[in-house]
C-alpha cells in the first residue's frame, strides 16, 4: 500500500478491486477485507472515498467483487 500510494500527488486517486471467493484453479489468492484497505489507506494518509459491492461479471455465483476507491488526502499548507 506504501509503494501504491506513494505513487499518487494530494489529492489523487487509487481505483482497486478486491475479489471475493475461492480461487481460480491453478492461482493462488491472498485473502484482504476492506477494513483491512482502510486501516492500510489510513496508516499511509489516504482515505477510501467509495466502495461498492459489484457482482461477478462471468456470473460466478461463489465470486464477488468491492470496488475501492481510495484518495490521498492533500497536503497541508501550514502558514
Amino acid at each position: 500500500m506504501r509503494k501504491l500510494l506513494g505513487l499518487l500527488q494530494p489529492g489523487g486517486i487509487l481505483a482497486l478491486s478486491l475479489r471475493h471467493g475461492p480461487p481460480s484453479s491453478g492461482r493462488s489468492m491472498h485473502p484482504v477485507s476492506l477494513p483491512e484497505v482502510e486501516r492500510l489507506a489510513r496508516e499511509h494518509g489516504a482515505i477510501v472515498a467509495r466502495a461498492i459491492e459489484l457482482s461477478d461479471q462471468e456470473s460466478r455465483a461463489e465470486v464477488s467483487w468491492t470496488g475501492v476507491v481510495l484518495r490521498l488526502r492533500a497536503a497541508c499548507s501550514t502558514s
